[in-house]
Formats: C-alpha cells, sequence, structure tokens
C-alpha cells in the first residue's frame, strides 16, 4: 500500500500535468485566436445540445458583435436574437450527423463564406466547429469583373450593331441626296425628302452614339445651331412629353452656332425635357424650350454649376422650364449625383449625364427651383463669335481630274449602288467587286485604265486591309479610298495610310464622298 507522501507526490504530479494541459490548451486557444485575428474570419464551437462553448477571430468587425457575448447560449436563441434563418440550425445538425456543409451568406452587409464540421473527441461526434470569412471584397471584384466582360460585350455587340446599322444608312441617305439633285426646286416632294434626310443624319447621330460607347468612335465636334436642333427634335419632343403637359417652345432664330456634338447636346434636351414631363405628372401643366443669345459677366458666371473657369462673353442659353411641384433644397444638393434619383425607377444618371456633356463643351449650367412653383434649367454653351459664310460643295478639278473608271468594293449591294450612282453623275465609268479577292482580279484585268478604287475595311472572304496591300503590290500609286462604319480613327488603327489613300466614314453625303475622292485623285 502507497504511502501517504507517495499519494501527495502523485498528487502533486497530476496537477502538475493537468497545469501543463492547460497552458498547453490555452496556449493553442490563443495562437488559434492570434491567428483568426490576422484573417478576417471568426470561428464558433457548439456543443450537442447547440449550446455556444467559445468563439473567436474578428468577430467583433464582422458581425458587430464582442467575443464571448452569446456564449452558453444555444443556436435558436442566437438566431431568434439576431434573425439567423432557420438554415443556421438546420446545417449546424448535418455537422453533427457528419456532414461538411460550405455555405455563403449574406450576413449585416457583408458576404460569408462559411464552413460548418462535426467537432471531434476521441473519435466520437461532441459537437460542430465553424469558420467564417468575409468574402465580401472577393465578390465585389468578382462583379466589377463581370460588370468589365458584359460592358466589353456589350461595348463588341454596339459596335457590330453600328457599323450594319451605317451600311443600311448608306443606302437612306445617300438616295436622299440623290433624289434632292434630281428635283426641281419648286417641287413639293423636296420637303418630304429633306426630312427623310434629317432622320438619317440623325440616326447616323446616334450610331456614333454607339461607336463611342464601343472604344470604336469619337466625339464629332462641329457648329450647331441650338434653336434649328430643338426645331428638328419637335417631334421626339412631343412624343417624349406627358399627355398632361403642354409643349411651348420659344427658339431665337437669330442665335449663333455653338461648337459641340450634336448626338451628346440632342441627349441633354431629351434628358431635361424628360424630367420635365415627369415633374408635371398628372396634373396639368406647360414645359416649355428656350434659346436665346446672352452675355455673362464674372459675377453670373461665378454663380453658376461649372461657371466659375469660363471666360466672359457670349453664351447661347438653352431654358428647359415646367410648371410641376419643384425641388427641395436637400433634393437641388444631389440631383448631379451619380445614381441620385426621386424616381421608382431608374438609376439617375440623367442628370449627372448632363453635366458631364455640359462639362466636355465648355458651358455652365443653373438651376432654379422651389417647391410648388416648378423647375427651370439653364445651359450656357459658348457662342462662336464669328459667322463664316456657308462654303459650297467642293467640285471635281477640272484639270483632266473628272472621269476614268472607278473600281467600288463592297459585300453590301445597297452601299455600292449609291456609290455607283454619285460616281456616275461626275463622269466617271464604275465597276463593282462584292469582295477583296474579286477586286484584285478585277484590278488586274483593268490594268491601267483605272483611275481611283473605293474599297470597303469589313468584307467577308479578304477584308479591306488585305485587299490594299494586295492592290499595293500590283500598283503602289493606285489611288485608294478606304470606307467604314468606323470611324477613321478605329478603323485606321492598322492601316498604314500613307500617299494615295483615303478615308470616308458610313453613311457618307455626296459632297463628304466627293471631297474625299478629289483629294485622292489630287495627290
Amino acid at each position: 500500500m502507497a504511502s501517504e507522501a507517495e499519494l501527495l507526490h502523485r498528487i502533486a504530479e497530476l496537477e502538475e500535468e493537468l497545469r501543463a494541459q492547460r497552458e498547453e490548451r490555452e496556449s493553442v486557444s490563443t495562437i488559434l485566436d492570434l491567428v483568426m485575428r490576422q484573417m478576417p474570419a471568426l470561428y464558433w464551437i457548439v456543443d450537442r445540445e447547440l449550446h455556444v462553448l467559445r468563439s473567436g477571430g474578428e468577430i467583433t468587425g464582422i458581425t458587430g458583435y464582442r467575443t464571448g457575448q452569446f456564449r452558453g447560449s444555444t443556436l435558436q436563441q442566437v438566431a431568434n436574437t439576431d434573425r439567423m434563418t432557420t438554415d443556421t440550425v438546420a446545417n449546424h445538425r448535418r455537422a453533427l450527423a457528419g456532414e461538411l456543409v460550405f455555405v455563403e451568406t449574406e450576413y449585416r452587409g457583408k458576404w460569408l463564406a462559411t464552413v460548418i464540421g462535426p467537432y471531434r473527441r476521441g473519435g466520437e461526434i461532441v459537437g460542430a466547429i465553424g469558420t467564417s470569412i468575409d468574402v465580401t471584397a472577393w465578390r465585389t471584384l468578382e462583379r466589377r469583373m463581370v460588370d468589365a466582360q458584359r460592358a466589353e460585350s456589350l461595348g463588341v455587340l454596339a459596335g457590330g450593331l453600328a457599323h450594319d446599322f451605317n451600311n443600311l444608312l448608306v443606302g437612306i441617305l445617300g438616295n436622299a441626296n440623290l433624289a434632292l439633285l434630281d428635283l426641281p426646286d419648286d417641287s413639293p416632294v423636296r420637303a418630304l425628302v429633306r426630312q427623310i434626310q434629317a432622320a438619317a443624319e440623325r440616326s447616323a447621330d446616334l450610331t456614333r452614339q454607339l461607336l463611342a460607347y464601343a472604344g470604336r468612335g469619337q466625339h464629332v465636334v462641329t457648329r450647331v445651331n441650338l434653336s434649328s436642333l430643338v426645331q428638328e427634335l419637335s417631334t421626339l419632343l412631343l412624343a417624349a412629353l406627358s399627355k398632361h403637359a403642354r409643349l411651348e417652345q420659344r427658339l431665337d432664330p437669330g442665335v449663333p452656332d455653338v461648337l459641340g456634338d450634336p448626338a451628346q447636346i440632342t441627349q441633354v434636351v431629351m434628358n431635361l425635357l424628360t424630367n420635365a414631363s415627369e415633374a408635371v405628372g398628372e396634373d396639368p401643366g406647360v414645359v416649355s424650350v428656350r434659346t436665346r443669345l446672352v452675355h455673362l459677366l464674372r459675377p453670373v458666371l461665378d454663380g453658376l454649376y461649372l461657371g466659375s473657369d469660363l471666360p466672359e462673353g457670349p453664351y447661347v442659353s438653352l431654358e428647359v422650364a415646367d410648371t410641376g411641384h419643384g425641388m427641395s433644397a436637400e433634393t437641388v444638393a444631389r440631383i448631379f449625383d451619380p445614381f441620385f434619383t426621386t424616381k421608382f425607377t431608374g438609376r439617375g444618371l440623367g442628370l449627372a449625364a448632363v453635366l458631364g456633356i455640359v462639362r466636355t463643351h465648355r458651358g455652365a449650367l443653373d438651376v432654379e427651383t422651389a417647391e410648388g412653383i416648378g423647375t427651370t434649367f439653364r445651359i450656357y454653351l459658348p457662342a462662336v463669335q464669328m459667322t463664316q459664310a456657308a462654303v459650297p460643295p467642293p467640285e471635281l478639278a477640272r484639270r483632266g481630274q473628272a472621269g476614268g473608271l472607278v473600281l467600288v468594293v463592297d459585300d453590301e449591294p445597297a452601299v455600292r449602288l449609291v456609290a455607283r450612282r454619285f460616281l456616275e453623275r461626275w463622269g466617271f465609268e464604275v465597276v463593282e467587286a462584292e469582295n477583296g479577292v474579286k477586286a484584285v482580279e478585277l484590278a488586274e484585268h483593268l490594268g491601267d485604265r483605272l483611275r481611283l478604287a473605293l474599297v470597303d475595311l469589313t468584307m467577308p472572304y479578304q477584308d479591306g486591309r488585305a485587299t490594299l496591300h494586295a492592290l499595293r503590290e500590283w500598283r503602289a500609286d493606285l489611288p485608294v479610298v478606304l470606307m467604314s462604319g468606323y470611324t477613321e480613327q478605329a478603323a485606321g488603327g492598322e492601316v498604314d495610310r500613307g500617299r494615295h489613300v483615303g478615308f470616308v466614314q458610313k453613311p457618307f453625303t455626296a459632297t463628304q464622298l466627293r471631297r474625299v475622292v478629289e483629294e485622292a485623285l489630287a495627290e
């Protein structure tokens, strides 16, 4: 039988072993906590009755709770307190049955990737252990990548649609040009044809917007008369207007031009008019559009949006007003914020886009509103002070350049037909080819009789680049005019223009084609 001293010694040894085990567990627990604190993660352990035994990690940052807050509580109690879903308890019961559960959930504005598995001791499942990692940043990055891929796909689609639509517009705009050339000045049909021409040109502006969205275009800066532009938009303005609103137009026909992109300025007008129409709502009201010339001085400019950096001088004012309910000061303070909207639907990008367009046009903007009295938006764009005389369309030079044989190469019959009719009116003989392979064969057959080739860049079998290269190998000095539904910058990025190579963008008018043909032959 062991002596009392031996028993005391054995008790001391056991206490030392227990102390060492406790210190080891605490050390492991501390290390685990330290590791978990280095990650945007948390962990917890529950027993078979789903009582929370332990929790740790960045639980405070992720859930907003302090460490150990729910220790001793059951998961059912935690779920009731925190409005968790019943799946939380069910997933832990699956882990107690030996299953490894993977779930991803949104919790308090964060995305958590969670793993719940059985907690074993001595081979027996005594509880469940779960870990959650905050993957919000990863999900955000993933979403941005998906959005970028979607935008790229939409850009490719938009670019392809714009290119194909430009080919169709060649036939519409070109034949309208030809009809105007043949109709007598007093023909009542001229007004109808001019409307067709204006609609085709407006459609071409829209395709340029698609090309710009697709990264295949550029902003077209030209002289724009705001009164004329609003007058041309009259039909669209009426269609966009609420049935309860009446449109009033006070357009000064004598306002000078501004420099800008007609498509973007059209977008400004339509956005402002749409907002004004919606402000009127279901009550009878008036939406008015006004243009006039104003001279802005420094004190006035300093009080405008974007006006502080602009010089004093003449500006053309575009004013869109409504008799709606108006806006509060709090709303006015946010109307140009991206994604801000007071509507039930929509993304609230309209006025943010308006402000961006006005900024790129070196203009200013003003808003006058109050609750109960309506809203007035005024856009100020710098006036072109020197009005140049209209330049007559260029004529082909008289030094023997008019006439001769021209090869028109395009896979679209409508494009070939319009180009042929234009060229034949100017005294040329025309032969056609629907692709580059046939074009090179025809060129070699025609020999020195061929004076010019008009070649589309996008064709099946052999595109315009390969056709240009083949023609250059056959005859280096043959004048070639390239055609494309894309802009020259986008379409010509892989083409070394060099000498004897011109460019015309579809859809082209008679004047535009004549100018580039003249320049190519002049070289």
